[in-house]
């Protein structure tokens, strides 16, 4: 009886062991198959197709002055950008925007965007193309891309005839998550006059779990990509303009209201517009106006004090009713 009894408790406990191990097994593996599939999920740069073949010109949307310099990574890429310059005449003096774009197409596509921002902005724009996107090298990673926004603000810095005091980096989505890491690092934002953040989420993971339910299951670790922006933002002491679209079905307007309300910088502006959705949020009335006032301003402020810019405490918040230009 006491061999039976043995037995059993042998096989009890066998069984557990393998069923929990199974289990775990199981758990890894497809936490595994998450980790990579994130990626997937996140980049792409094939959409729409034929993106990583045909990239828009500028001279496409009117814009005349403009270059194609390859642009170099610390780590050894080439990436393909699309230099838009104002005439000879205000390039000197002009504040240069860096622009990053979301996680699908390419440079060429935002354009129409970037016309708005020269002529209504009085803006250079330089748009770096992330690795793995476009006519650019390599493969697309989080870490990868905030070496490609740092090569992007290297050539500037470094670009003659340039007034690299006045150097200011835009971000979309993505594109802000990107901008936002950048300025975290006082190494970098020490180049950086200011940064504009567009319907940017707060993390992979929190907005991944939005738009993918059974994501919810799974833990911080399982997502390769993180972009944590809402960990990084109140280490952010460079002046921020948040711009939220209302309408945005994507990445919810809270996200972009909560990076506004933990951002470190004394000088942080939040504008919301009321029909603005994740990609047009460009297209609503005041959107270009909202821009040039925080830019000029901080032309204004850093003229004023040309040593070291003390920015003064600027909380402002406004809203856009719903027209569209």
């Amino acid at each position: 009886m006491t061999c039976g009894v043995s037995f059993v408790t042998v096989f009890v406990v066998y069984w557990y062991c393998s069923s929990v191990l199974a289990l775990l097994l199981l758990f890894f593996s497809l936490s595994g198959l998450v980790y990579q599939l994130g990626d997937w999920l996140l980049y792409h740069p094939e959409q729409p197709p034929h993106s990583r073949l045909y990239v828009p010109s500028p001279s496409l949307v009117g814009l005349p002055c403009w270059e194609a310099p390859p642009v170099h990574t610390r780590d050894g890429l080439r990436l393909h950008a699309l230099f838009v310059r104002q005439p000879p005449d205000r390039f000197g003096q002009a504040p240069t925007l860096l622009y990053l774009h979301g996680n699908a197409g390419n440079i060429g596509h935002r354009l129409h965007n970037v016309a708005g921002l020269f002529h209504q902005c009085g803006c250079n724009v330089l748009l770096v193309e992330y690795r793995g996107y476009g006519r650019s090298e390599g493969t697309p990673s989080e870490e990868g891309l905030y070496k490609d926004a740092q090569a992007g603000l290297d050539f500037l810095a470094q670009h003659p005839g340039l007034d690299a005091t006045k150097l200011l980096v835009f971000g979309r989505s993505l594109g802000g998550a990107v901008a936002l890491d950048l300025a975290s690092r006082p190494e970098h934002a020490c180049r950086l006059l200011g940064i504009v953040v567009e319907n940017t989420f707060c993390s992979v993971p929190e907005v991944g779990r939005l738009l993918f339910g059974w994501l919810r299951w799974l833990p911080d670790f399982c997502f390769k990509s993180q972009f944590r922006s809402i960990d990084k933002v109140p280490r952010v002491r460079v002046p921020v303009l948040f711009l939220s679209g209302l309408s945005d079905a994507l990445v919810p307007p809270s996200m972009t209201q909560r990076l506004y309300q933990n951002c470190g910088s004394p000088m942080k502006r939040l504008a919301t517009f009321e029909s603005g959705t994740h990609n047009e949020t460009w297209l609503c009335k005041g959107y270009y106006p909202t821009l040039s006032l925080f830019i000029n301003d901080l032309v204004a402020r850093q003229k004023e004090q040309k040593d070291a810019p003390e920015w003064p405490s600027d909380q402002t918040c406004i809203h856009i009713p719903a027209d569209i230009i």
